[in-house]
């Protein structure tokens, strides 16, 4: 079964409102299975199985469109790995709390937990086919000016300490261009997005720009992540 990873931090987790979605956007979808907290997969349900990581019950993410799409291109099931964390930085100095950060440091804590997550996940069962990584993550590192310039090389040695953590040294990853209030240290961390997906192979990035926003300015609306999930799925289509 074809497989995918949605790490981040709360635009992966998606703060949409279940109750802005069509009736057949809320149904338990069989043909989309994600992986829970219990440890097993389940059937998708908007608001219900938001995967590990931070759940608010009632809110979706763009791995909802995503599912719907790629199931349908397919012809068949896919599965969803999700691990998103809200306020998840990559860079120590912006985190929330002790080892809240992805980058692959002695004390970070969410670096080990995604790896454990995705490996626990695909140990499952066998069929379990992992094509790509659905990356939206970075506004956290724009609130200190040392996180944000550091974001460039962060990423670099995020993305090749998770490919070499799941043997996979191609593994593919989309990133969704970060959003949020103008300023200097937005521009450093967009920049680094744009210079990662130029630099490393099998990398790339969607520009987010016009997709709709809630009105912090940072956070996409229901609408957006509906949007972000199709952008997602148009780029994985070709893994």
């Amino acid at each position: 079964m074809k497989t995918f990873l949605f790490p981040g931090q709360s635009n992966s987790r998606g703060k949409g409102l279940i109750t802005d979605l069509s009736v057949e956007q809320r149904r338990a979808m069989p043909n989309v299975r994600i992986f829970t907290p219990s440890g097993t997969f389940a059937d998708f349900l908007a608001g219900t199985t938001n995967g590990n990581g931070t759940n608010v019950p009632g809110t979706f993410g763009p791995d909802l469109s995503f599912g719907q799409e790629m199931a349908r291109h397919y012809g068949e099931p896919v599965a969803l790995i999700k691990y998103a964390i809200d306020g998840a930085p990559l860079d120590v100095s912006a985190e929330p709390s002790a080892g809240v950060h992805f980058y692959p440091d002695a004390t970070s804590a969410l670096f080990p937990g995604l790896v454990a997550t995705t490996r626990c996940a695909l140990g499952l069962d066998l069929d379990l086919d992992l094509r790509g990584v659905l990356w939206m993550q970075g506004e956290t590192d724009t609130t200190v000016t040392a996180a944000a310039t550091a974001f460039y090389t962060n990423m670099t040695g995020f993305i090749a300490s998770l490919r070499g953590a799941l043997c996979m040294p191609h593994l593919p990853i989309v990133q969704g261009m970060i959003r949020g209030p103008a300023g200097v240290n937005l521009g450093v961390v967009q920049g680094g997005q744009y210079s990662i997906a130029r630099d490393i192979p099998g990398v790339s990035i969607i520009d987010t720009g016009n997709f709709d926003l809630d009105s912090d300015g940072v956070h996409f609306s229901s609408l957006g992540l509906l949007q972000l999930g199709h952008a997602y799925a148009k780029v994985a289509r070709a893994w």
